[in-house]
């Protein structure tokens, strides 16, 4: 398999899978650390549940295809299977489709578990303390171990509130969730931002598209700027490119994000769905 930024990625991913364990917590409601590995083992080698990945009236084809994977394979061999990357016939074998498909999906996942995991310090860059950072985002559906279809079958983001400082006109804190001492200049995801940066107009007009305010990101680490949802008035969304992302995909409690706007806009904002 061809290496590129998103072998790099899958492996952190790998690893991260490895050192927290099956019952971790996720960012994504109802799935724990087992319920992520086979989704990600699922979404490679199982070719006839590739399309609920993207349709919603065809999820519950998938939501099975993860189950019996789950059931097919111990918690080590699932991780072991992902690290080892898709069958030989799959295009990602390729590293160029492998980043194009890949990097932005290894990333989110690997802050799902990150973020999520017990005794992180949910801590944002101003310093705020916000204990909202439990998972809040829908994955692509209920806890695999259920037997069914969860309350989280829906792809749809579900609205959360934001962190200390919220909805503050002056900019307000959105989420939080960094370690101690967290600088986003030393965040491992700093070799990949530029295509991060790139990826987060498609992203991010797919994540805003029902808000009814216009959505504005600007990134903190490079200059640059960019209309997510053309609405009047707007808020913008200022932060590193990877928790722009983050954000984007409905992340809101767990990304370090400040929030500029009219009080009210950004009320608006915050109390709309969205999400990839």
């Amino acid at each position: 398999m061809a290496a590129g930024r998103a072998r790099v990625r899958r492996e952190i991913l790998a690893d991260l899978l490895r050192e927290l364990g099956p019952a971790s917590p996720t960012l994504c409601t109802g799935w724990t650390a087992h319920d992520l590995a086979a989704h990600l083992v699922t979404r490679e080698r199982v070719l006839w549940a590739g399309p609920g990945l993207v349709v919603g009236a065809l999820h519950g084809i998938t939501e099975r295809a993860e189950r019996a994977t789950m059931r097919a394979h111990t918690y080590p061999e699932l991780v072991e299977m992902f690290r080892t990357g898709p069958p030989r016939w799959h295009p990602t074998r390729f590293a160029a489709v492998d980043d194009a498909a890949n990097l932005i999906e290894f990333y989110v996942h690997t802050e799902d578990l990150r973020r999520a995991a017990p005794g992180y310090d949910v801590a944002g860059p101003s310093g705020a303390d916000d204990p909202s950072v439990a998972g809040r985002e829908f994955g692509s559906g209920g806890p695999l171990t259920s037997g069914g279809p969860g309350e989280g079958a829906s792809r749809a983001a579900q609205a959360v509130g934001v962190g200390s400082g919220g909805g503050s006109g002056s900019g307000g804190l959105a989420g939080g969730g960094a370690r101690t001492g967290w600088n986003a200049a030393e965040s491992d995801a700093a070799p990949d931002r530029n295509a991060m940066w790139a990826s987060l107009r498609l992203i991010g007009l797919a994540g805003f598209r029902q808000s009814a305010i216009g959505v504005v990101a600007e990134r903190t680490d490079a200059p640059g700027r960019l209309t997510l949802r053309r609405r009047e008035p707007a808020v913008e969304i200022v932060g590193p490119p990877e928790e722009l992302l983050l954000y984007a995909f409905g992340r809101r409690a767990a990304a370090r994000v400040e929030l500029r706007g009219d009080p009210e806009a950004v009320g608006t904002l915050v109390g709309a769905p969205h999400g990839v």
